[in-house]
């Protein structure tokens, strides 16, 4: 059982297809509309490059680019136009455009459409991914940074690292990173996803307007929207095939009713630690703001709730984030969907800090208590001191008024009285002072 399970990872494998080649038949690279009266110009423009003639076609005349050229396909041909048939040719200037490698617009997927979409970190070639160029074309790639992958095909021909510079006729690179070509199989081996490994570039995809309140922004995907994420990191024995597998079958009607696409990918964030995320969002991005990101937070929750009710992770480590808190319509109001979404529940929160709030209380009053007691203590001693001593309302003096009478004593006066008629009333034994 656990040899035919290796075996079925063994055979999942990824193919990703260059989506463009420089034709000279594709009309948007060309300035106008070519026709049989042009002067066609393929401009020098610093780096290599070369367009195919996979058709047949007629031009009045040919300017050729200093580095590259034009190539011609099987049983091609291109034909001049006569000055009789011309009388004022036309300029025409082809338009070379070198692709991004990492751009994930630029690429096709062999994996079948389903439920779920690919995120844009993922529609790139990744390090287990085998790159597929068609045959019978040319390629202008430009590539940025590292790039890894597999193998790579042209022609249905495996190619190495060295092998590309062989291939400048059909395939140019602009390079300012580089390709590493594995070879071997290097498929993903891990029942729990792999990374894709790679850079995408963002920068030339255009984002649709989000209308939600607080657009969400996840890993790997490109664009803000409007929805839910939950992210988990896979507990032992996770397969990420049949979870995906599952999910679909519960998902799939609700999917195609409430028209959201979701994404399930493995993304690596704290501690280079891969989590699985899943993104759910609108498909239809020009729906009124009060509605926007409703539906696909809703279907965000159901997905929570899945995986929490089977155990595949505990709610507290599930991560959760919505543009829309979906409240129940009216006769919906269950169990289910009043509980909080992720994380710790409320009234834990709650309870915790009501106890924090007491224990402080208690530590305030008891502190209180004992500065009171010591300054009552404090107190008792100093009566204890004076109380030998002559109050201050004695009559025998006016404290605080001058003399009058000199028969009335003042207060230091009593206290050197009250000395002496102590020291007086003490029996002193005197010393013997000899000789």
């Amino acid at each position: 059982m656990s040899l035919l399970f290796l075996l079925l990872l063994a055979t999942v494998r990824s193919y990703k297809y260059w989506a463009h080649s420089n034709e000279w038949s594709e009309v948007l690279d060309w300035d106008l509309v070519p026709n049989p009266c042009d002067a066609a110009i393929l401009p020098s423009t610093g780096v290599e490059y070369s367009v195919l003639l996979g058709k047949n076609a007629r031009v009045s005349s040919l300017e050729l680019p200093s580095t590259g050229g034009l190539v011609f396909g099987e049983r091609s041909v291109l034909g001049f136009s006569s000055l009789q048939e011309c009388l004022s040719p036309t300029r025409n200037s082809y338009r070379p455009k070198a692709y991004r490698w990492s751009d994930p617009t630029n690429w096709v997927s062999s994996l079948p459409p389903g439920v779920f979409v690919a995120a844009d970190s993922d529609r790139v070639p990744c390090v287990t991914d085998t790159v597929v160029f068609n045959q019978s074309t040319v390629f202008n790639v430009l590539v940025e940074g590292r790039q890894k992958v597999s193998r790579l095909l042209i022609d249905g021909m495996s190619l190495s690292t060295k092998d590309l510079v062989d291939f400048t006729s059909q395939i140019q690179i602009e390079q300012s990173g580089d390709i590493t070509i594995t070879g071997g199989d290097t498929s993903c081996r891990d029942p729990a996803g792999c990374v894709c490994g790679n850079t995408v570039d963002c920068s030339l995809i255009r984002c649709p307007n989000s209308y939600c309140v607080k657009p969400l922004t996840s890993k790997g995907i490109c664009c803000k929207y409007c929805g839910g994420e939950i992210r988990f990191r896979p507990p032992s024995g996770f397969y990420l095939e049949g979870f995906k597998s599952r999910l679909s079958e519960i998902l799939g009607d609700k999917a195609k009713e409430k028209k959201v696409k979701t994404t399930v990918s493995v993304q690596e964030f704290e501690m280079y630690e891969n989590f699985i995320q899943i993104t759910v969002s609108d498909t239809n991005t020009e729906i009124s703001f009060e509605s926007a990101g409703y539906e696909s937070s809703k279907i965000a929750l159901s997905i929570y709730d899945y995986i929490v009710k089977h155990d595949i992770r505990r709610a507290s480590d599930v991560v959760v984030e919505l543009s829309h808190q979906p409240f129940p319509k009216e006769g919906e109001m269950t169990e289910e969907n009043t509980a909080f979404p992720a994380g710790v529940k409320p009234w834990i929160l709650y309870l915790v800090l009501g106890f924090s709030v007491t224990l402080l209380l208690v530590i305030v009053v008891i502190l209180v208590r004992c500065r009171a007691a010591r300054s009552s203590r404090n107190v008792r001693t100093v009566r204890a001191v004076n109380r030998n001593l002559p109050s201050p309302s004695d009559a025998r003096y006016k404290p605080c008024v001058p003399p009058l009478n000199a028969d009335i004593p003042t207060y230091e006066e009593v206290l050197m009285e009250d000395l002496m008629a102590r020291d007086r009333g003490r029996s002193y034994t005197p010393l013997s002072v000899s000789d």
